[in-house]
């Protein structure tokens, strides 16, 4: 078959080798093992009713080995879920063999399967990769073009070539190879005809004495017995050698069925025990949160549904003593609910609350308690404060703010607050030794001050009359939108701000992003004293999908200059700065640097308004939310941003 008419190669294929133990393949101190995964050995392939010999071209052009030396699985019988290593690292040796050293998890599986290899008893490796490039001549199928992408140990081979510290010569018992491929059918087609020509010699020697001789009838009754019981005996030999048989497999089955349930048993603690750590955790994230102590619930294995209803069950005696001591507060509901009762109708709902310049007060925390009132609750973005009128704090976490280690001044009441500044220090204020009786050096330091003025910070949410009407938790429900609307607007106006001040750089080559442009940002922070550990990195998705695909350090490893997981929300830019991606942030620009100096100023007084008479045709109630905020950066040096050169 030429090249052009191929065949339609689809799916991935594995291929299985087999694994010989040696002393030096095996480092205990690491758990580590030492296999050649790959080799030229053809494998017969199938394909649309044909067979042919698939041969997988070995070499460093032809293989790509990027997915295992990016943290490839080392699995057990190509199976998901039994994860038990990872491929530390693979490669092509010049003699076309691929090798890799693999590490074998410490899990209670794992473990089990690295005594089977370490016993010799798990001796087979197998492979499972996609065929990128291939062609066909004669009935050979040759693969130029091949991704491995996992490796497993498994128990049947299809490539006995290669192993653990095997040199592949693949020419080496081949003969004996092919005696122990035939099955035990073809063995008893060679053997029964000798053990019956055996057994039938002395018959036809002993007719052939009778038809001779026949001269007395007596000598005839005497032998034709004989022959009879001979073939009787052999019979019942033979029986006996097949209930033999019967009973041996019946052994191996009774055998290999109780290695199924070891396995399956090991796999089943081994998820018990995953499922009591994932417990724990949860556990102690709530704990954390709520400020309780988890230990007798963990002591105890009670379940993270009973642990949450039982801190339900304090909080709610604790909010009954609480509201014991006043019966005002008793009686008090939430802003939000009074507004959305007002709106229904019902115009004694107001009285209990206190009018505000712009509209009625919100309760103190009550922004925070809706936050935990209406959030799964873990410990994941929660900022635990000691502020009863903190609205600031629970809204970055509902937003990227929450990861930047923003200052928050909160408290404040009816007036500018002024924050000194240092601006410069002169080069004597360095301290040093000094000998004794000598002048110590005094300090040239320059200040000014920075002013934190209230400005208004406000929106509104429109309701129509039938969502009021038809919800019966639409004052939760518009609580919720406002929380999420003023932490999206509130991270806009900090990146905006933090762009206007931060300190400009552009690109080397235009339309060009390098790791040495973020290495020359990194230089300029560190000069300016700004400690490399407390920065992080932030940009647009159109930036950070642009990362993603260029190569960091000229690819000498394989990866690019964003990596990292995207589901697990840990992602890192030239694998030292953590990043993060706001669609706030100016297309083709990095936002880098210590956020620390940024500082977001919260005056007292948040107010909720409802306004029923602006669009009372429509029958749509506006929900309106005001705040006296200020964001300011302190200093300018601390953040960097790099942009790519027009």
């Amino acid at each position: 078959m030429s090249k052009e008419a191929k065949p339609k190669l689809i799916k991935p294929q594995t291929r299985e080798i087999n694994v010989t133990q040696i002393s030096n393949a095996i480092d205990d101190s690491t758990r580590t093992v030492e296999i050649a995964f790959m080799s030229e050995e053809p494998v017969v392939r199938d394909i649309d009713g044909t067979l042919y010999n698939e041969i997988i071209l070995t070499t460093p052009d032809n293989v790509d080995l990027s997915r295992l030396n990016n943290g490839g699985a080392l699995l057990y019988n190509h199976n998901m879920d039994w994860l038990i290593g990872v491929v530390e690292n693979a490669r092509i040796d010049e003699d076309r063999v691929g090798r890799a050293l693999v590490r074998f998890s410490t899990g209670t599986f794992a473990d089990q399967k690295y005594k089977q290899v370490q016993e010799a008893v798990l001796t087979k490796i197998s492979f499972g990769y996609n065929i990128l490039d291939y062609y066909f001549e004669g009935n050979n199928l040759i693969v130029t073009r091949v991704q491995p992408y996992e490796i497993s140990f498994v128990s049947v081979p299809a490539d006995d070539s290669v192993g653990v510290g095997r040199s592949l010569n693949t020419e080496e018992n081949n003969a004996y190879k092919d005696y122990l491929k035939m099955d035990e059918k073809d063995i008893q087609e060679v053997q029964e005809p000798v053990e019956q020509e055996a057994v039938l010699e002395p018959v036809e020697e002993t007719v052939e004495a009778e038809t001779e001789t026949k001269a007395e009838e007596s000598v005839e009754e005497i032998v034709v017995p004989e022959v009879e019981v001979e073939l009787e005996v052999e019979r019942q030999l033979q029986e006996a050698k097949d209930a033999l048989k019967v009973a041996q497999r019946t052994i191996e089955v009774e055998s290999e069925l109780e290695e199924v349930r070891k396995q399956l048993q090991a796999i089943e603690d081994a998820k018990a025990e995953q499922l009591n750590k994932e417990r724990i955790r949860e556990i102690e994230s709530i704990a954390k949160v709520f400020e309780v102590d988890p230990s007798e619930a963990i002591n105890t294995n009670v379940s993270v549904e009973d642990f949450k209803r039982g801190i339900e069950t304090q909080k709610e005696k604790s909010n009954k003593n609480l509201n014991v001591k006043d019966d005002n507060k008793m009686k008090q509901k939430r802003t939000i609910d009074a507004l959305v009762e007002f709106a229904k109708g019902d115009h004694n709902a107001l009285n209990d609350l206190e009018m505000g310049s712009r509209g009625y007060a919100i309760a103190e925390g009550e922004f925070a308690l809706a936050r935990a009132n209406t959030t799964t609750v873990t410990a994941a973005g929660a900022i635990q404060t000691e502020y009863s009128d903190d609205f600031i704090r629970p809204l970055l976490a509902e937003s990227i703010l929450g990861r930047l280690g923003l200052e928050v001044l909160t408290g404040m009441n009816n007036r500018e607050f002024t924050i000194p500044r240092l601006t410069s220090l002169d080069d004597k204020a360095s301290f040093k030794f000094y000998n004794e009786g000598e002048a110590i050096a005094e300090t040239v330091a320059n200040f000014d001050n920075v002013v934190l003025k209230p400005r208004l910070f406000a929106g509104a949410i429109p309701v129509t009359k039938s969502l009021m009407l038809s919800s019966p938790d639409i004052g939760t429900w518009v609580q919720r939108a406002l929380l999420e609307n003023v932490a999206n607007s509130l991270e806009k106006e900090v990146i905006a701000e933090v762009e206007a001040t931060a300190t400009k750089m552009e690109t080397a080559a235009s339309g060009t992003l390098s790791d040495a442009d973020i290495e020359a940002a990194l230089q300029k922070l560190l000069e300016a004293n700004i400690r490399s550990r407390e920065c992080v990195a932030i940009v647009s998705p159109q930036m950070y999908a642009r990362l993603r695909q260029t190569a960091f350090l000229s690819n000498v490893a394989g990866v690019a200059l964003a990596q990292g997981m995207r589901f697990s929300d840990s992602q890192w830019l030239c694998e030292e700065m953590p990043l993060i991606v706001s669609t706030f942030v100016a297309d083709d620009t990095i936002l880098m640097g210590n956020f620390s100096f940024v500082t977001i100023a919260n005056w007292i007084g948040s107010t909720l308004d409802v306004d029923t008479t602006t669009y009372r045709s429509s029958l749509t109630t506006v929900f309106r939310n005001y705040h006296y905020l200020d964001i300011v950066q302190k200093h300018p040096e601390p953040v960097i941003q790099l942009k790519v050169k027009a």
